[in-house]
């Protein structure tokens, strides 16, 4: 990378061990297809194009499916994920540390496997700002009344959106700062790793993008397609020019 506003170095994790059960009966969901290609390969691309290594946390059940995918990749090791998105990207830090050697802040981006559109922009945005402020997450406002709700159904709270945002990845901090989160954390509940970092350092927010989409349900395949369709005709478009 080497408009990079530093010498610190860059590493992806993308977390992909997970079982997708909303997904429905039949492959993992980064094994469905887009386009005749993996949901996985998409979310992986921009990284491999801003040559970014990348750590790929696989479930047991499809390892060798994941390696079959990036064998021609050197930039790509899958490694075997753990039981929960936290095990796992503790397991893609040791294996970085072990593989690497990361100074402390160099830089890792954890992103979710299922996050087949994000773009070079927006990691490149995440890194610049982890280079300036060691912590840094994409975030989009929100953009819908957000209520509170008992377990039992029962409104108790109408948020104030203004102060809220939904958050996406890639997810990008100093290495030694994410690895000392983790200790520290390792018995707190956390849906993101920034739920963990926000204990022991500020965590600081970038402009995200509406379709860094996340594969969940079957109708996210078909958001997914059109998306891709109206790119290949743009850049189709852009090379007439």
């Amino acid at each position: 990378m080497a408009t990079e506003p530093d010498t610190s170095r860059v590493f992806a994790i993308v977390a992909a061990a997970g079982s997708g059960q909303r997904m429905g009966k039949g492959l993992v969901k980064v094994l469905r297809t887009l386009r005749n290609r993996a949901v996985l390969q998409y979310s992986i691309d921009p990284f491999l194009e801003l040559e970014i290594p990348c750590v790929v946390m696989a479930p047991r059940d499809y390892f060798a499916e994941y390696q079959q995918l990036f064998a021609d990749f050197a930039s790509v090791s899958i490694v075997l994920g753990g039981a929960t998105r936290s095990e796992s990207v503790r397991i893609g830090l040791k294996f970085i540390s072990e593989s690497f050697a990361p100074a402390q802040k160099d830089v890792v981006l954890v992103h979710d496997g299922a996050r087949c559109l994000v773009s070079t922009q927006l990691i490149k945005r995440v890194i610049a700002a982890v280079f300036k402020q060691g912590a840094a997450i994409p975030a989009l406002p929100a953009s819908d009344t957000i209520k509170q709700v008992s377990a039992q159904g029962q409104v108790l709270a109408t948020l104030d959106r203004s102060t809220l945002a939904a958050i996406q990845t890639p997810q990008g901090f100093h290495f030694e700062l994410l690895k000392t989160a983790y200790d520290v954390g390792a018995d707190l509940l956390a849906t993101d790793d920034a739920g963990l970092v926000e204990k022991v350092s500020p965590v600081f927010v970038v402009e995200g993008e509406d379709t860094n989409i996340k594969i969940t349900r079957p109708i996210d395949l078909a958001i997914a397609e059109v998306i891709l369709e109206k790119r290949a005709t743009s850049l189709g478009k852009s090379d007439e020019c």
